[in-house]
């Protein structure tokens, strides 16, 4: 029985395997974010117009009663929607915002298939966005976290998730799936057609087909399906290795190597199937992005990083909200690019590294120094920091537009003015003493 409990064992660690929450994270914000972006232009209130003639529902619809909604209500389901998937991408209301994703999306998603038409490329986006309700996704790389951090402070257990094998199932149970998919493709090929499906000229057929008559949502993008179905050796190598993949999916399951030959293989497959025939398969590709792993990606570029000189930030260790700023800033360094410095309790330390520098005016507002030597305060440090925290760069547009650095200011030198009402701290006065109010 040895080999039993050797194989549950395996079982167990493939779907629990304690992980941190990295991999989770960005997974949800690259998915949801990739999504609202694809869906934005979507608009579903035509089907409230189409004749009740054409009304076959799928089986979901039928079973749970679900209508045709009319064009207003459509309307505002998929606004609502869209605005779930941006909260979702965002990790703002997170748990709250990925349910609403789902159910949303179910009936949006489902919509059409009740008018004679199925469409298997977005049946997959449904199912990962139910795993992703289920998930405990909000715990990295998201606003949840970060407001959970300036709140609580970084040293909290509340705000530093262990790793846990919540954070590994998710990502296991889109790899799955995904193979599932794979592989009933390539079975019902083997299964309809036989082996006569890689040696006949079936691909050759399918290639000028989608030419000269096109059936899918989309033209070939490239004009080489011509020469491609002349050579009849090429189109068969091309179906075996379509087979191969397809069959052989689930390998990458199991196999460290098969999964960087065979994840990347389906992926060029169905960038060649786009070019060369015209069927989009935007949803597949985009969930390919559960099968990077981002915390080895995170750990490469810090030791890309590691050598560079880091942004130096100065803040006043006395203030609950400098002190909740500089804990986000920490969780947003992942390059470790960034050294934070404390002015009221670490100044010797700062005065001999830094001699330039003035404890008053770095308790008065954020001093930033960055790896060229130049010092910047207030909103500009922040815009300078930008630079150098990856979530940053999204943000790095919005940062240069012009008018934004005079309603930056303001808006810094507003809050930095009543931080002290909270009982934080005064600025250090002459003589050295602290002056705290009342």
């Amino acid at each position: 029985m040895r080999w039993y409990w050797a194989l549950r064992q395996r079982w167990h660690s493939f779907w629990f395997e304690p992980v941190e929450p990295v991999n989770l994270g960005v997974c949800r914000l690259l998915f949801f974010g990739a999504f609202f972006l694809l869906y934005l232009p979507l608009d579903v209130t035509l089907w409230a117009g189409v004749s009740d003639v054409f009304w076959m529902p799928v089986w979901l619809f039928r079973r749970f009663h679900l209508p045709v909604l009319s064009a207003p209500m459509l309307g505002m389901f998929q606004g609502f929607w869209k605005v779930a998937l941006g909260l979702s991408c965002l990790g703002l209301f997170t748990r709250t915002a990925t349910s609403a994703s789902f159910l949303f999306g179910v009936y949006l998603l489902g919509l059409p298939h009740n008018f004679g038409k199925t469409h298997h490329f977005d049946a997959i986006v449904v199912f990962v966005l139910g795993i992703m309700a289920l998930a405990r996704c909000g715990d990295s790389w998201s606003v949840d976290r970060l407001i959970a951090v300036a709140r609580r402070g970084r040293g909290s257990s509340a705000v530093r998730p262990v790793p846990s094998g919540e954070y590994a199932w998710p990502v296991r149970l889109v790899w799955a799936l995904m193979a599932l998919i794979f592989l009933g493709a390539g079975v019902s090929k083997l299964r309809h057609s036989g082996f006569d499906w890689i040696v006949s000229d079936n691909l050759a057929i399918m290639l000028l087909q989608h030419v000269y008559q096109p059936v899918a949502q989309a033209d070939p993008l490239v004009s080489w399906s011509f020469a491609v179905a002349r050579a009849r050796w090429l189109c068969q190598l091309l179906a075996g290795a379509t087979i191969v993949l397809e069959v052989g999916y689930p390998l990458a399951l199991i196999s460290r190597r098969a999964r960087w030959v065979i994840v990347p293989g389906a992926f060029l497959m169905q960038v060649g199937i786009r070019l060369l025939m015209g069927p989009t398969f935007h949803q597949f590709l985009i969930c390919n992005l559960f099968w990077v792993p981002w915390d080895g990606v995170g750990r490469w570029l810090v030791c890309r990083f590691r050598g560079r000189q880091p942004c130096a930030v100065f803040f006043d260790g006395a203030c609950g909200l400098c002190q909740g700023t500089v804990s986000v800033i920490r969780s947003l360094d992942l390059m470790q690019r960034v050294d934070c410095y404390d002015a009221r309790h670490q100044w010797p330390v700062i005065e001999s590294k830094f001699p330039c520098l003035n404890q008053e005016a770095c308790l008065e507002e954020m001093h930033v120094i960055t790896p060229d030597g130049k010092c910047v305060t207030g909103f500009y440090a922040y815009r300078e920091l930008a630079w150098v925290l990856p979530l940053g760069w999204v943000a790095l547009p919005l940062l240069y537009l012009p008018g934004v650095s005079l309603v930056g200011r303001w808006v810094y030198t507003f809050v930095a003015s009543r931080r002290h009402r909270g009982g934080c701290p005064l600025p250090l006065r002459s003589g050295g003493t602290i002056v705290t109010p009342l």
